[in-house]
């Protein structure tokens, strides 16, 4: 991949080889994507660096039992800070603005170590980090992470490529998304020349839900789901006290977004979710309609072009009435087609 030129990749090592101190993050509210490609370097680096992975917030059960998740520290722990100032380069996984990290941006913002951005969104922040390897056209960041380790020479254990494998499984919904290309699987397919048990992946990730979350799930689908035949469109939209009603726990909501597209004539979905005294916003679509653009221009955030998310400090019903208002406008070309 072009982004990894040798000039690039030799500086990078180098950098590597000259510092001790290395800090590793990734978004607020981590996916497999995020967890597996800072699992995937951190279980590389512990064995030489001082390494730590610091996140936003606490990462979803689904995902504690990648290798090296109960290493993890969270911004809140009071050793967090501290290791931050100290890191001599820091590894910016799955995102590409200091936003992403919610309380953590000033400190990563101030930081003058080496920021390294391995990422797939679009648009990166520009002056945040000395290196960038973006590629909004990859699949996964764990998909990148691949590429670089290889470039770098980086031989990776069991425990390591299993989480890499997480993340690819996860941002490509078992590969059947449209930003799955034949570099996916052909980096799936060097990853599976590993020996370890795909399937218990996946029993992890889809097979290991709370009951709360179960009953939540179709809490939401046979009460809160808003379907707009018309405008080949859905949306959820959930309360923090319907959630808690439940037993709520972070990433109990994963995926509740995609539901809706399971029926035939729904094109377009939104799930709108009140949290913390922020409403959290998630958009995905089916083929070539572009959610990215929608979610920028009317809800504060942007993303993939069939993945999308924002975020409003506006109250729940009044964000769900603006959805609502705008979809005769932004489904226009979902009708024409359909």
């Amino acid at each position: 991949m072009e982004i990894f030129s040798k000039k690039i990749i030799d500086n990078v090592k180098a950098d590597i080889s000259g510092v001790s101190k290395i800090v590793i993050t990734a978004h607020l509210n981590p996916d497999g994507d995020a967890l597996g490609s800072s699992l995937a370097l951190y279980n590389y680096l512990k064995t030489s660096k001082d390494c730590h992975i610091i996140l936003p917030n606490n990462i979803p059960d689904t995902f504690k039992w990648m290798p090296g998740c109960n290493e993890i520290l969270i911004w809140e722990n009071e050793e967090s800070p501290r290791i931050l100032a100290e890191a001599e380069m820091i590894f910016i996984l799955d995102f590409n603005t200091a936003s992403r990290v919610d309380k953590m941006q000033k400190a990563l913002e101030e930081s003058k170590a080496i920021k390294i951005m391995i990422d797939h969104h679009p648009f990166p922040q520009e002056g945040l980090c000395k290196y960038v390897f973006s590629c909004p056209e990859a699949a996964a960041t764990c998909e990148l992470m691949w590429l670089f380790c290889k470039e770098c020479g980086i031989s990776l254990s069991i425990d390591s490529v299993k989480c890499l494998y997480t993340g690819l499984v996860t941002d490509t919904g078992c590969f059947q998304f449209n930003c799955t290309s034949k570099q996916t699987f052909q980096v799936a397919g060097e990853i599976a020349a590993y020996d370890f048990d795909r399937s218990e992946i996946i029993h992890h990730i889809y097979d290991c839900y709370t009951e709360g979350r179960m009953r939540l799930m179709g809490y939401v689908l046979s009460k809160k789901m808003v379907v707009f035949p018309e405008y080949h469109a859905a949306y959820i939209a959930l309360t923090k006290a319907e959630a808690d009603e439940f037993g709520y726990q972070v990433g109990d909501t994963e995926g509740f977004v995609n539901l809706p597209l399971s029926i035939a004539d729904v094109k377009f979905t939104a799930f709108f979710m009140e949290r913390d005294g922020i409403i959290r916003c998630s958009f995905r679509s089916k083929g070539d309609f572009k959610v990215n653009t929608i979610a920028e221009k009317y809800f504060n955030g942007g993303g993939h072009d069939n993945a999308a998310g924002g975020k409003s400090y506006k109250p729940l019903d009044v964000i769900v009435k603006r959805f609502v208002s705008i979809l005769p406008e932004v489904t226009k070309e979902l009708r024409i087609k359909n």
